[in-house]
């Protein structure tokens, strides 16, 4: 427990100094943390060499080592059933981030991750359906069931989704309320500003 408790306070301190660019306290936290084989360690060890900076040099090949030992420790996550770690991989595959871009791989290991119950997966997915990315071709009742399988595990953006087709044409706008609400209360900033819009026209309107 207490190796948890430290490998997390590690990380949240790594991630801390990355964001504000300090790669000279990150690179050994990340380098600990990478030794434990904690796969978001070695990828934010390849953003930083990816990149460089005064702290770090920027070197391509440390790059794509970390890059390599990354996609490794996500596919044995992968094995082992760890949905968000396929969530990753295909998020990885459809950008071509660290490794060559691969839509068809990429839905495929989302498809796995939102089987696996995995929400933002599920939502993702719904996206893709709907518009037709990653080679897919637009296909409304794959849209609707990966969006109605996020909507039931209360994904905030879905529900917000689900929430606007509820208030579209009048078709049940107190239904498509509660969603909204949820998503709000779960935090989702822009269902927060439409509840905002929609009480400042009520009140406008009396």
């Amino acid at each position: 427990m207490t190796k948890q408790l430290n490998t997390q306070d590690m990380m949240t301190q790594a991630l801390a100094a990355c964001g504000e660019l300090d790669y000279k306290h990150a690179l050994p936290l990340l380098e600990q943390l990478a030794a434990l084989e904690i796969p978001e360690a070695c990828v934010r060890l390849a953003y930083m060499y990816a990149d460089g900076n005064d702290d770090v040099a920027k070197d391509e090949a440390l790059s794509t080592i970390w890059y390599s030992k990354y996609f490794f420790l996500l596919r044995r996550q992968i094995q082992e059933g760890d949905a968000g770690a396929s969530y990753k991989l295909a998020s990885s595959y459809q950008y071509g981030n660290g490794i060559q871009c691969d839509e068809k791989k990429a839905v495929e290991f989302y498809t796995l991750a939102a089987s696996k119950g995995h929400s933002e997966a599920q939502f993702h997915l719904s996206c893709l359906w709907k518009y037709g990315w990653c080679g897919l071709k637009a296909n409304p009742e794959q849209q609707m069931y990966w969006l109605d399988q996020a909507v039931r595990l209360e994904h905030p953006e879905a529900l917000y989704t689900f929430g606007l087709m509820y208030m579209q044409d009048d078709f049940d706008k107190e239904q498509g309320l509660r969603f909204i609400r949820r998503s709000a209360e779960l935090g989702f900033w822009v269902a927060g500003d439409y509840l905002e819009m929609i009480s400042v026209s009520q009140k406008n309107q009396n």
